[in-house]
This record gives C-alpha cells, sequence and structure tokens, in this order.
C-alpha cells in the first residue's frame, strides 16, 4: 500500500500541471537553510584608487544595494576596503571585520559586486567556504549570480572560478605588466613612477639632480653612504615617499647607483645595448661605472649593516707584532687613574696600544705633508679606470657564475669532490685578486679633492707654504669621517710597534714612495703613548 505523500505526488503527475497542495506549480520556495529574511552584509573594494575620488567604490555599492532592495534582503552594514587588492595578500580590515560578524551571527548573508571582490586566492575561498558552510550563508553578486557554498557542485564551480578569474588573471596581468615595461625599456622610455632626480615626465628636478652629483662626487671621493644620506637631509630633501634619506639608504643607494640617473635604458637591472634613452642623464656614465663599483662591491655590502666607525684610523694602523689591524677601544690611564681613554688596541692578541689622539695627529700632520708633496693628479679618476673597473665586475659575476655551476655539477654527480674543491680554490683565489683590484683602484679616488692647486710648492716661499699647508689641513678637517680616512688610506700605511724603546713607536710610510714620513712639527720620541 503506498504512502500518503507518494500517492499525492503521483496523482498530481498524472493529472499534469497545476496546483499541488494548495500551492501554484510556479511558486518559489526560498532556497534551503536560508531564512525568508536575510540579514545582509554588503561588500565592496577597488583595487587600486590613485585618485582618491572613490568612484569605483560607489559604483559598486549602489549596485549592491539594488540587488539587496529587489531580494527584500534588509542591509545591516557595509564593508568598504578602498584601494586594497585582494590578491596581494595585505590585511582588508573591513573583510575581517565582516568575517568577524558572521561568527558572531550578526549577518547571514553577503552581496558583493563580483566574487572576485571577496576573494581572488584558493587560500580565502577556502576559509570563506569553510564559514560559510558552519553560518549557512547566502551570497549574492551582482554580475556573477548566486554562489552555493553548501553543495559539493557549488563549491567545485566557485573554486574552478576562483583558479581562472583570481590566479590566471593575476599571474596573466603580471606577465603583461613585464612585457610593456620591456617594450618600453626597449624604445628607450621609462616604465614605473616618478624617479627622484625626475619628473613623472622625465625632465630633470635640478635641486634633486644637483644632490645626486653631489652624493655621486662624495662616494667616489670615499665617504660612506650614511654621509651622503645627512648630507641629502641638510639640503631639506626627502625620498620620493616623503622619508628622510639617512633613514633610507637602501633607496639612496639604489638612486645613486641605478641606470636612469645614467640615461642608460634597462630592464630587470640589465643594460640594453643598442638603446638610446629618451630621457636626459644626470651624471655620466664614467661616473656611473665608478659609484656602481664601490657600492655593489660585496664586501662593502656586507658591512652594511654594521655600526658606522667613529675612530680615524680603525682597521687601518696595523700592528708591528703580528700584523693585524688596531681597532678602537678604551683603556685607563693607570691603576690609580681609572679615567678610560680612548685607544688604538692590536685586535687579535693585545700586542700594543696606543692612545687615539695623539696618533690620530701624528698621521693627520703626516697625510698633510704627502698632500703637499706627493703626485695627487696621478691618483685621479680616468675614464680608463672606469672602464677597468666595469671589467673586473664582469669578472667577480662570472666566478659568482661558475661557483654556482660547480656546486650543481657536484650535486648532480658529475664532478668529484676533488677537482670540485681545486676550482673553487681557484675561483676564490681569483676572486681576491679582482677585489684587491678593484679596490686598489677605488682607494685612489680619495685624494682627488685635494688635486686642484694654482702654483707648484717648488715656486712658493715659506709664508705661501705655510699658508698651503694650513689650507689644505682645512680642507682635510671639513671632509667627513669617511672621507679622511680615504684620503689617509690612499697615502700612508700605519705600522705601530711595542713600546720597548727598541724601535720608533709609529712608522708612517708613504705608498707612493716606499719612503717613511717624518712630520716636522711633532717628534715621534716626545709623544706621550699608553
Amino acid at each position: 500500500m503506498l504512502r500518503p505523500l507518494r500517492r499525492v505526488v503521483l496523482a498530481a503527475t498524472a493529472a499534469g500541471p497545476g496546483p499541488v497542495l494548495g500551492l501554484p506549480a510556479r511558486a518559489r520556495l526560498p532556497p534551503r537553510g536560508v531564512p525568508v529574511t536575510a540579514r545582509a552584509a554588503l561588500y565592496v573594494r577597488i583595487s587600486s584608487d590613485p585618485s582618491g575620488e572613490r568612484v569605483g567604490v560607489s559604483r559598486q555599492l549602489e549596485q549592491c544595494r539594488a540587488l539587496a532592495e529587489r531580494r527584500g534582503w534588509t542591509v545591516v552594514d557595509v564593508y568598504e576596503d578602498d584601494d586594497l587588492s585582494a590578491y596581494s595578500g595585505k590585511r582588508r580590515p573591513a573583510y575581517e571585520r565582516m568575517l568577524e560578524d558572521i561568527r558572531a551571527g550578526r549577518i547571514n548573508a553577503v552581496i558583493a559586486w563580483h566574487t572576485d571582490r571577496l576573494y581572488r586566492r584558493l587560500r580565502d575561498l577556502l576559509d570563506f567556504t569553510s564559514l560559510a558552510e558552519t553560518h549557512s550563508i547566502e551570497i549574492a553578486t551582482v554580475t556573477a549570480g548566486d554562489v552555493d557554498l553548501s553543495t559539493p557542485t557549488g563549491r567545485a564551480v566557485a573554486t574552478t572560478i576562483c583558479a581562472w578569474a583570481g590566479e590566471f588573471e593575476s599571474a596573466h596581468k603580471a606577465e603583461r605588466v613585464a612585457s610593456a615595461a620591456l617594450a618600453r625599456a626597449k624604445q628607450g622610455r621609462i616604465h614605473g613612477t616618478r624617479s627622484f632626480g625626475y619628473t613623472a615626465a622625465t625632465e630633470i628636478v635640478e635641486d634633486e639632480a644637483d644632490a645626486i652629483r653631489q652624493g655621486v662626487s662624495m662616494i667616489v671621493a670615499g665617504s660612506s653612504l650614511r654621509s651622503v644620506g645627512r648630507h641629502f637631509d641638510s639640503l631639506g630633501l626627502t625620498t620620493v615617499g616623503g622619508c628622510r634619506w639617512s633613514r633610507s639608504l637602501g633607496v639612496l643607494r639604489q638612486v645613486l647607483t641605478s641606470f636612469k640617473v645614467a640615461a642608460i635604458p634597462s630592464y630587470h637591472g640589465e643594460p640594453l645595448d643598442g638603446v638610446t634613452a629618451q630621457w636626459p642623464a644626470i651624471i655620466s656614465r664614467a661616473d656611473h661605472e665608478q659609484v656602481r663599483a664601490i657600492l655593489l662591491d660585496d664586501k662593502r655590502r656586507t658591512n652594511a649593516h654594521r655600526m658606522a666607525r667613529k675612530a680615524l684610523l680603525s682597521g687601518l694602523a696595523t700592528c708591528a707584532v703580528c700584523h693585524g689591524p688596531m681597532r678602537s677601544a678604551t683603556k685607563e690611564i693607570s691603576r690609580r687613574n681609572k679615567t678610560r681613554v680612548p685607544v688604538y688596541r692590536c685586535h687579535y692578541g693585545n700586542h700594543t696600544t696606543i692612545r687615539q689622539q695623539m696618533l690620530d695627529e701624528l698621521v693627520i700632520e703626516a697625510t698633510v705633508a704627502e698632500l703637499l708633496s706627493a703626485d695627487l693628479t696621478a691618483l685621479a679618476p680616468t675614464e680608463a679606470d672606469g672602464v677597468r673597473m666595469t671589467q673586473l665586475r664582469d669578472e667577480l659575476d662570472g666566478i659568482t657564475k661558475r661557483r654556482a655551476d660547480v656546486s650543481t655539477l657536484v650535486a648532480e654527480g658529475l664532478l668529484a669532490l676533488p677537482e670540485a674543491r681545486e676550482s673553487l680554490v681557484a675561483l676564490s683565489a681569483a676572486q681576491e685578486a679582482a677585489e684587491g683590484a678593484l679596490r686598489a683602484i677605488s682607494v685612489r679616488f680619495g685624494p682627488a679633492a685635494f688635486v686642484a692647486r694654482s702654483r707648484d710648492l717648488l715656486t712658493m716661499g715659506d709664508a705661501e707654504c705655510d699658508d698651503e699647508a694650513l689650507a689644505v689641513t682645512r680642507r682635510l678637517g671639513e671632509l667627513d669621517l669617511g672621507r679622511q680616512r680615504s684620503v689617509v688610506a690612499a697615502l700612508v700605511e700605519i705600522t705601530v710597534n711595542r713600546h720597548d724603546g727598541n724601535n720608533d713607536r709609529v712608522v708612517i710610510r708613504s705608498r707612493s714612495s716606499g719612503t717613511v714620513v717624518t712630520p716636522t712639527a711633532m717628534s715621534v720620541k716626545t709623544l706621550r703613548f699608553v
């Protein structure tokens, strides 16, 4: 015997279309699990809003309100994320607040302009699906229809749409942007936003361009990047983003070493041969090669996060016993006098110690003597130096690539360890030689600021020589510590002996002639050493 409900259904089917159980044939029942009156959230978002006018958000909101009115849903709240991308992974405060309200039961329906306003990454979709299943959330969109995350079929459709509309479109957009950037670079045009030194139309901003030229000159002359940043701050300049240069040293390095300031078209950090730039240069190509060789040196970048040196001769003076560097330190004057004074101390074995002030004065005097007597024109940078530095940089890049190739061959079992070890030793020796040659060229640039001299010293009288010595000393003192160290390192070598009375306490030797420099105004024997 058939059950009553089954008999009614069969009878209604046999009778054809018509009312069943008192309901019209075209009647629409509300979706399963969704209340008749939905408490809806309107979520609107725009990925990029450079103008700040919120036109896209306002348009989405208007259409979402119209959809809620057609459905008869009550709008509880509006959740708006302006100028935020759903694919970037950045936090979306309004979206997160909406999820919290769903968990709290405040809303049970969501309306968006399109599904990609809610999620564009599969990870976000999975999180939202779990929440929608737990709290029976109805999802409606203006342009993509309803989204049913309560069934396997609905979830499969949503996942497919997300994968294509989100992941694929974002990757495809990245390809289009990269292709456009390469095309502009091959045409000799700049791709991207305004850079320091130029307007958005790639016209030179004179005060910023002058600062870049000064910064390049300071780096070539031996100044530290931090000193250049402080100089930019003193000029009242900031980064394009409005930050202080002394706190944006990474950005400063990028500006000074970029191909853009030398009007060299490039793509992904590599210059494009045979392409002429369609914008003016701020610095010459020779200056560009020099500053890149200095700032992109691996040893310099390794020490980028150490504290700036505060002593003139730290690391420059050498211990005569172990031939290691002497570093800045402090020491008590005596057992009775506990006052601590700055000293230079042997870094490795504490073999010798000497007061900083006394050694600094002695070395400065010897450096001034060298500046007055040495042929400084031979130390000035030339075009050949720039070419040679470029060759050395290319050689170092090749060594790095060959070292990686050796590691790959060993990992694949194509090269035995003894042969690999021999190759790596040879590459290390070649790298050390290239880096040494690079430093030897760049260290000569420090005294270049002292090349200009109106007359030769041999044609001057005693009074004029004294005036020249005072002028050179004053100019040396006006340099920042980094440039002072560069000048000293280029001109003299300093060796400190033990205080045993058998040898000169300090030996200062000229790098150009190899002879011992003997200061005239101060005797080594009369200095008080620790």
